[in-house]
């Protein structure tokens, strides 16, 4: 049935979520520039420049990245079998996914398995985390869409301002001469091989927290992973 829905099918039930946010403000027009949020041909031209990024080949690649991550798990918990204390896995094997989502994804070294305070997993769960506010805002913002056009209020957290500046610190990086091999290089390598003229404006804001960060989204203090 998932084959049909998602394969064969598809082009019956693509479409179908249609939340704009048309507040106007950079925090919002950034989430309307990811792939999840188009619709139509904007969505297929931007898959076909996102597609060849996860080419068996070219996800290899990362695997060195994956594996110096996995080296420090072992670590860690070799540390806290010689110390006798209990290993929470919940915890640390959710910490463990998000190093190896900032490594992979942002080229970021969180280290969160060492550092419980490291502002990487701060600001991962500040991003997911829906107080009752925000669901309020969410929920007033399909009510009266125009409201927060006017007064120019933002429905993403604050938290998406360091994603932002992240990706971009990152991809300044990157033109400095600074290559990783990871999920970032393979964006901006498609970025500059296609003829398309949106590509830049594609591969500048596809990379944000609902990418990497959301595969280990925090459910609670303990950052818990969890799969897309």
């Amino acid at each position: 049935m998932l084959k049909h829905f998602f394969v064969k099918d598809f082009d019956h039930f693509s479409d179908r979520r249609d939340f704009k946010l048309n507040s106007g403000h950079p925090r919002d027009k950034m989430a309307m520039e990811m792939i999840a949020r188009k619709n139509g041909e904007e969505w297929k031209k931007m898959r076909a420049v996102i597609s060849p990024t996860f080419s068996s080949g070219k996800i290899k690649n990362m695997f060195p990245l994956v594996c110096d991550k996995a080296d420090a798990l072992v670590q860690f918990l070799m540390k806290q079998a010689a110390k006798n204390q209990q290993v929470e896995m919940k915890k640390t094997f959710g910490r463990y996914t998000l190093d190896t989502i900032a490594s992979c994804a942002f080229g970021i070294e969180c280290n969160s398995l060492l550092d419980e305070n490291a502002e990487f997993p701060r600001m991962v769960e500040a991003y997911f985390t829906k107080s009752p506010g925000r669901i309020f805002k969410i929920l007033l913002h399909k009510i009266i869409p125009g409201l927060f056009k006017l007064f120019n209020i933002s429905i993403q957290p604050p938290a998406a301002d360091f994603f932002i500046d992240v990706v971009k610190q990152a991809i300044e990086a990157r033109k400095a001469g600074k290559k990783r091999g990871d999920f970032l290089d393979l964006m901006l390598e498609a970025r500059d091989s296609t003829g398309d003229p949106n590509s830049k404006h594609v591969a500048r804001f596809t990379l944000s927290p609902s990418v990497g960060a959301r595969s280990a989204q925090p459910q609670n203090a303990d950052h818990t992973a969890s799969v897309m």
